[in-house]
């Protein structure tokens, strides 16, 4: 389901964003705005945690923060925010889906994954303005009626039977 909306997303912005390679970073375009951060050899090589990749590793990461860059000036244009009580909502669920009875469990047993409270809320709050962004650009595809649908696969069995 996450790469299904992952791609949603990308279908999406593709009309709308340009990437042009300039040596060492990559200029973005969303709606003819320009991005002012760009995005570096090295940030794409920090995201994968490597000092060298397979041009498909590069690439993936590369399209990755491009789609991010284009999540944050929609975000901002559109004034997505996540609110505090969104964010307290989402590590209670973690903790609870968890096991966890307390915010003191959950801290230690991120401690013990060598991570924190801080990564798990910044990860959190990129993860819930992602699901607002992609709300915010399929909130207006319509939905196909089990009659369409009946059509569509009938047209296409037709198309394969002939």
């Amino acid at each position: 389901m996450k790469q299904l909306l992952a791609a949603l997303v990308l279908l999406v912005t593709l009309p709308v964003a340009q990437a042009k390679e300039y040596k060492d970073a990559i200029l973005v375009a969303v709606n003819g705005k320009e991005i002012r951060k760009l995005i570096t050899r090295y940030d794409v090589l920090e995201r994968l945690k490597k000092k060298s990749a397979s041009k498909k590793e590069f690439l993936d990461a590369r399209e990755a923060l491009t789609t991010e860059a284009v999540i944050d000036i929609v975000s901002e244009e559109q004034n997505l925010r996540v609110t505090e009580a969104e964010l307290e909502r989402a590590v209670a669920k973690v903790r609870t889906q968890n096991g966890l009875s307390s915010t003191a469990e959950l801290i230690l047993a991120l401690g013990q994954q060598g991570s924190s409270l801080t990564e798990l809320q910044q990860t959190l709050r990129e993860q819930i303005k992602q699901s607002k962004f992609e709300s915010l650009v399929t909130r207006d595809i319509e939905q196909p009626t089990d009659d369409d649908l009946l059509a569509l696969y009938r047209s296409k069995t037709n198309e394969e039977g002939s």
